[in-house]
């Protein structure tokens, strides 16, 4: 690019920012950049401090203790006509700038507008979780700060998410649990069902176990109508425009009746209404290990079937099922009968009008450190059967930047020769990033406007709050504080307590 050319690039950045600034709210790089690529231009935040710290002045000054910048007092409105909202940007010379060419919409807007649309009783909830360092677990989208191109790289997975495994890297305390629950967030707003699970061997949550697995998928499950469970998404699909006998008689792959567990569970779940009848069914299909033997079967029949005892139809019956292996998610170490079922869930979730079950897994490192060798071997097996595309949506695993460093490890000191490293270095990866000292202090003035809306108190000297929350970020980031969002959500209620006392 020549000089000429990048000089168009600035001025334009310049004069779009002034007309941004003109509506008298301060804003960040950050934020800058969002909004900038909504009309078009392709920038990143660093891109916009270089500009704006070097070639801004007077006209954009830049507030140091705030992180943000503002229009100058000299300015008049001419100096800032209203913002037209144009695809692209062609300079004053004729060609089309390169650097401007492409209309980027961000696919996730973090900035502070969520704010109002958080009732007042939920922040103060959230506050209060801040407080002692437990994350939101919703509204994800208001407390995510810096890392844009990144978070847009994951959002962009729900653009195309069939046959996908992503393995999420982070460093433990850079934030993903909070990425997956924002993917969640992200993925319910586009109509997609969602199961977000955490891994824990020492709980019996274990991925060598493929039907332990799934009975955390269904237990997760969350669908867009704000419904959870496997009672949500049944009721979606009764209340989808297939009726009821043409759903259970017509509908393709359940005539195929290779999985019986599902169409017994639709069938039993559409002919009765009977509470006791749907509560037996949700923890048949939550706990799916619990029925692999006939007393257990037997128990669940009878429930079903509202009955004390079993005449000789309803025996006959009930051999029928088993025979069919209704009751049954897997032959001993073949899961192949959990594997099918898991793909008809993604089917089911699209049957109800949604676009698929999206599985978004926390805590995989746990393969790693609470497993035994057999339990690892199956474990690997399951997650390469993920990327071979055995389950047909997408599948996010979180996990930390020296998972295939550790795996390594775990290869040579078990002598585990069914896996090469190679395999675990071909897996599809998203590294992300730690928060900047800038992002942290972003995270804290939004943690400020949010108590200031929960318990509705404004703050008067506010400028020495967003003094010490400074020197806060600052320490968080230069000292490399471990999990430095929570950190600084602690000290940021804790310092906001300490003014109203």
């Amino acid at each position: 690019m020549t000089k000429k050319q990048q000089n168009d690039v600035s001025n334009h950045i310049i004069n779009q920012t002034l007309r941004l600034l003109s509506d008298g709210i301060p804003r960040s790089a950050h934020v800058l950049a969002q909004e900038l690529q909504q009309l078009g231009i392709n920038v990143h935040k660093s891109q916009i401090n270089k500009v704006l710290h070097h070639q801004g002045k007077p006209k954009i000054v830049y507030n140091r203790d705030t992180y943000s910048y503002h229009i100058s007092d000299i300015l008049t409105d001419d100096d800032c006509p209203p913002i037209k909202v144009t695809a692209n940007h062609n300079s004053s010379n004729g060609h089309v700038n390169s650097q401007l060419g492409h209309a980027i919409q961000p696919v996730i807007r973090t900035d502070i507008d969520a704010l109002s649309q958080i009732p007042e009783y939920q922040a103060e909830k959230y506050v209060e979780s801040l407080r002692m360092g437990i994350p939101p677990a919703e509204d994800i989208a208001y407390f995510t700060v810096g890392r844009q191109s990144e978070i847009n790289d994951i959002i962009s997975l729900l653009d195309k998410p069939s046959h996908q495994i992503k393995l999420l890297k982070a460093n433990y305390g850079a934030g993903k649990t909070h990425l997956l629950r924002l993917l969640q967030e992200e993925a319910l707003h586009r109509n997609f069902a969602v199961s977000l699970l955490t891994l824990d061997a020492k709980s019996g949550i274990r991925f060598n176990k493929l039907d332990e697995i799934f009975g955390e998928v269904i237990r997760n499950l969350r669908v867009p109508n704000g419904a959870s469970g496997i009672a949500g998404l049944f009721e979606a699909i009764k209340h989808s425009r297939i009726k009821e006998a043409q759903f259970i008689q017509k509908y393709g792959f359940y005539n195929n009746n290779h999985v019986p567990q599902i169409q017994a569970a639709i069938e039993w779940w559409m002919k009765s209404n009977s509470p006791s009848v749907r509560e037996m069914i949700v923890e048949w299909m939550t706990n799916p290990y619990r029925y692999a033997v006939k007393p257990q079967q037997e128990k669940l029949y009878m429930r079903i079937v509202k009955k004390e005892y079993l005449a000789l139809s309803d025996r006959q019956k009930l051999a029928t099922l088993r025979k069919d292996g209704t009751f049954k998610w897997h032959d001993g170490k073949d899961y192949s009968r959990t594997w099918t079922v898991m793909a008809e869930f993604h089917k089911l979730a699209q049957l109800a009008g949604f676009k698929g079950l999206i599985i978004l897994i926390d805590e995989f490192e746990d393969v790693i450190s609470n497993m035994t060798k057999p339990q690892q071997i199956r474990a690997f097996y399951n997650l390469f059967k993920f990327y071979k595309g055995e389950y047909p949506g997408l599948v996010v695993f979180a996990v930390t930047p020296d998972f295939v460093a550790n795996c390594r490890k775990i290869l040579l000191q078990k002598s585990i020769r069914d896996f090469t490293i190679l395999k675990f270095e071909k897996l599809p990866f998203l590294k992300i990033s730690s928060l900047t000292e800038e992002d942290l202090f972003q995270f804290s003035n939004k943690l400020v406007s949010l108590y200031e809306h929960a318990y509705q108190r404004h703050f008067t000297d506010k400028q020495a709050i967003l003094h010490q929350l400074e020197r806060e970020c600052k320490t968080a980031s230069y000292h490399t504080i471990p999990d430095s969002p929570r950190y600084i959500a602690k000290r940021t209620t804790q310092i906001l307590d300490s003014y109203l006392e």
